[in-house]
């Protein structure tokens, strides 16, 4: 959802948690798409600080999801044009969750930066068939990631 933080996903997780029906053996997978809302509001001396003080809370929101059961495929970080604390903040993040995955503290890794359009800082300016904003992508944005989506969603 448009306008969300990390906090809104945690605030939300008990609503969340509790549509995993009990003593069910079918995988229940989670999506985690956020970040672009947060990376600059993260207060540090420097962007690694900063960074790496969202990663712990996002980790922290995904450990306690994976701890109630979800299979959680985590989603790098999008650009956001102009912005470049957040680009370089998320470039940050994106390495930490690849090194999380690797670690094996996430499911899966749906690594949008691997996308040679919607991965790059520069993707609005040079790609902006492919957003509604220099934030959101739209239908045919969405649809270059999807399959990346797909891929990692077919890991777990």
């Amino acid at each position: 959802q448009s306008g969300n933080f990390l906090s809104s996903l945690v605030s939300r997780a008990t609503v969340v948690d509790e549509t995993i029906p009990p003593g069910t053996s079918v995988k229940h997978i989670l999506g985690v798409m956020i970040g672009a809302n947060d990376l600059g509001g993260y207060a540090g001396a420097t962007d690694s600080i900063a960074a790496n003080a969202y990663l712990t809370d996002l980790m922290a929101y995904i450990a306690a999801r994976r701890a109630a059961g979800w299979k959680v495929v985590a989603c790098t970080i999008l650009p956001q044009d102009g912005a470049t604390a957040h680009n370089t903040r998320r470039a940050i993040v994106n390495t930490g969750l690849r090194a999380q995955e690797a670690s094996g503290n996430i499911d899966a890794l749906a690594d949008f930066d691997t996308d040679a359009q919607m991965g790059i800082d520069a993707s609005y300016g040079t790609y902006p068939a492919n957003w509604t904003d220099g934030v959101h992508p739209n239908a045919t944005g969405n649809a270059r990631l999807m399959p990346i989506f797909n891929t990692a969603v077919g890991t777990v």
